[in-house]
């Protein structure tokens, strides 16, 4: 079974999952832009370019101390090679998260990460140290880390975060080496809408589903 197989697998049964898990509350919707700093074989300096995703992401919450969340959208992983000769992959993620909320503050609400995703990716602009083995195809990821939900007017929230994320190939930059696989460094910042989970007595319960919202028992 590759990793792409193995991939859709765990997404198809997280997704079967999800309903018996949710709570009825409506889900938030987001805006979310990540800065990356790619890991591979070219020397870290050379990696200082300018690297992003920028998607589209739908959170929910499973409970008062677990949120749920689905995102897609568009990214460039890119930097310098040896010789400085520039190169460039686009990248198509997708993926699911799962998080862990570190504290029971209603607006300040710190967070530990992870997930797992898919991307197709195409080698747009090619280095001159040529190693690959395509220029486009697709790879598995996984990423975790720390983030910071902050609840602002209204049903908006800022959103902020910053980890790292393996992937299952050694070709984003198309060059090859046979050592680790490709990866990054990510800082992002995010916006959401609407949804989340109201707890306004504290005891665990959602509001649409306490008898006593406003009793802690």
């Amino acid at each position: 079974m590759n990793s792409v197989t193995r991939l859709t697998l765990i997404l198809l049964l997280v997704i079967l999952a999800l309903p018996s898990l949710a709570q009825e509350q409506p889900p938030r919707w987001g805006l979310q832009f990540n800065y990356l700093v790619p890991l591979n074989e070219f020397p870290l300096a050379h990696r200082i370019k300018f690297s992003y995703t920028a998607k589209v992401l739908l959170r929910f919450d499973i409970s008062n101390k677990f949120m749920g969340q689905f995102g897609g959208g568009y990214g460039e992983y890119a930097g310098n090679d040896f010789d400085g000769a520039y190169y460039k992959t686009i990248l198509v993620p997708m993926e699911f998260k799962l998080m862990y909320l570190l504290s029971d503050s209603k607006t300040v609400k710190p967070y530990v990460f992870g997930g797992i995703g898919g991307m197709p990716y195409h080698v747009k602009t090619i280095p001159h140290f040529i190693t690959g083995l395509y220029e486009e195809g697709f790879a598995g990821y996984a990423e975790g880390g720390l983030g910071v939900q902050f609840d602002l007017v209204g049903p908006i929230v800022l959103d902020l975060s910053a980890g790292a994320g393996i992937t299952t190939i050694d070709n984003l930059n198309y060059y090859v080496n046979g050592a680790a696989k490709d990866g990054y460094c990510f800082v992002g910042i995010g916006l959401f809408f609407g949804g989340g989970f109201v707890d306004s007595d504290g005891d665990g319960v959602p509001d649409n589903m306490d008898k006593c919202p406003n009793t802690p028992k």
